[in-house]
């Protein structure tokens, strides 16, 4: 008798590369990146800022589902189901992490007045993924419910990003406005990304056999060295900005960011270019009294086949761009609030299954010692996003801020789908 292939098992093991995705964490303070660490509070004009931040965030993956599976554990029908339903046609999840030193002189870099200066050293990932409906429910759920169907799972994509930089920045203030400029050097250390052009599954209405007309192209770094002190990448990148400020204080700020690419070497990096028509029908099991023997031979012909199956991976180095950042807002001092500014901003990254991001924002300070802010979002990789922020100066030139722009995340990670935190503390002399 044939074996039936409505397997959630296997359907789980067809999806890793949907699965992989979910595995990160990010790089900003919010979803718009600081290239250029904010340190206006500083009266002295040498700092030294440390910063940690995280972020995940998406449009229907929740909290909850995608802790348990960074923290791999076990996904129940309650956690799937709250996931299903919130899936659109097209679904979107992207996240990130940094963490790093700097050191920046505020002014009279070399003597010259307006001018001053940074470097800084980070350690960075950048993750997103695109992916369908369908996609989802086959992976999570099994075929079985679509037997007779196809299931369309174009468009997917996914891009990783693992890497360490080291800036060297300046910026030159004029009075009424200021400009700055930070380049880069990129080590890479791990980087995925996968593409599709054609992606339809069917199961065949009696379980008999599945089909897969897939056409995908797929890079990866060398996956032999990839701790991190590897060197498997070497690449660079550029950051600016521009601020332009009224008498009243009021600032129009644009911020271009992560233009650059890596280079990707070693042995084993390359590229696959798949376009090709899948089918696979199980394997017989002829007695049942020599099942064992049956279904063992049987898997080792499906691993001959899955061999056939793979394409020839053209091995050498390759080329990745960053996701580019564009960032504009604009800070108004509030004259009627004493202490509150407002800014309005939008964001976005280029080649990340990224939707424009807007916000609204809030920051009151309180006293001397201690700021508050609130923010309201929409768009990036998430829908609605609340956020809080604080900022205490402890004296002696020690400040320190924490914010949370997705914070509901941390209250209701059962039902919202984002969660981030960043930290800061920095000391002037």
């Amino acid at each position: 008798m044939t074996h039936p292939i409505f397997s959630n098992k296997m359907a789980r093991r067809k999806g890793i590369l949907f699965l992989v995705a979910f595995a990160f964490t990010t790089h900003s303070f919010s979803q718009a990146p600081s290239y250029f660490p904010d340190v206006i509070d500083h009266k002295g004009n040498h700092v030294v800022l440390g910063d940690v931040g995280y972020q995940l965030s998406s449009n229907a993956i929740t909290t909850q589902f995608g802790m348990a599976f960074i923290n791999g554990e076990y996904i129940d029908s309650t956690l799937k189901d709250r996931v299903k339903d919130r899936l659109a046609d097209a679904n979107r999840l992207g996240g990130n992490f940094a963490g790093g030193l700097a050191y920046l002189q505020k002014d009279s870099l070399f003597g010259k007045a307006g001018l001053g200066g940074m470097i800084r050293a980070q350690y960075r990932v950048i993750a997103n993924a695109g992916f369908t409906d369908g996609l989802f429910e086959t992976v999570m759920y099994g075929n079985k419910s679509h037997a007779g169907n196809t299931v369309d799972m174009h468009r997917f994509s996914v891009n990783y990003f693992a890497f360490q930089s080291l800036s060297f920045g300046l910026a030159k203030n004029s009075g009424k406005s200021s400009f700055g400029i930070n380049l880069s050097l990129l080590k890479g250390l791990q980087h995925m990304n996968a593409n599709t052009e054609r992606a339809d599954f069917f199961t065949h209405a009696d379980g008999e056999q599945i089909d897969l007309d897939l056409a995908m192209t797929y890079h990866e770094s060398d996956t032999t060295a990839p701790d991190f002190f590897s060197v498997n990448g070497v690449g660079g990148s550029m950051d600016l900005f521009f601020e332009k400020r009224s008498e009243a204080g009021n600032i129009w700020r644009l911020e271009v960011g992560d233009l650059g690419m890596i280079r990707w070497v070693g042995g084993a990096a390359g590229s696959y270019d798949i376009d090709s028509l899948y089918e696979w029908k199980g394997w017989e099991v002829n007695d049942l009294f020599t099942l064992k023997d049956s279904i063992f031979d049987g898997a080792a012909e499906t691993d001959s086949l899955v061999n056939a199956w793979k394409p020839d991976k053209e091995k050498g180095a390759y080329i990745s761009w960053l996701p580019a950042s564009i960032h504009l807002y604009h800070t108004k001092y509030l004259k009627k609030l004493e202490g509150t500014t407002m800014t309005l901003g939008l964001h976005y990254f280029n080649n990340a299954n990224y939707l424009p991001y807007a916000y609204m924002g809030w920051e009151y300070k309180v006293d001397e010692s201690f700021k508050a802010g609130a923010r309201l979002a929409y768009g990036g990789y998430g829908q609605l996003q609340v956020g809080l922020a604080f900022g205490i100066d402890f004296g002696g030139g020690f400040i320190a801020r924490v914010q949370s722009h997705q914070f509901l995340g941390h209250l209701s990670p059962k039902y919202a789908t984002g969660q981030d935190l960043h930290f800061s503390l920095s000391k002037s002399f």
